[in-house]
């Protein structure tokens, strides 16, 4: 029974590293990006401007 303790202990820190990299991809990462980057490389829509 103790693996199945061990292996939800797993399963919700792979989780919460999972969320709190994406977090800080968006959040951190993307402000750090220079902005021909953004505005060539990642805008799809030039004509929005939602950075």
């Amino acid at each position: 029974m103790s693996w199945l303790i061990e292996f939800t202990a797993l399963w919700i820190a792979s989780g919460a590293i999972i969320l709190l990299g994406g977090w800080y991809a968006v959040e951190k990462i993307s402000t750090r990006w220079p902005n021909w980057w953004r505005q060539y490389i990642v805008d799809d829509d030039p004509s929005y401007s939602g950075f």
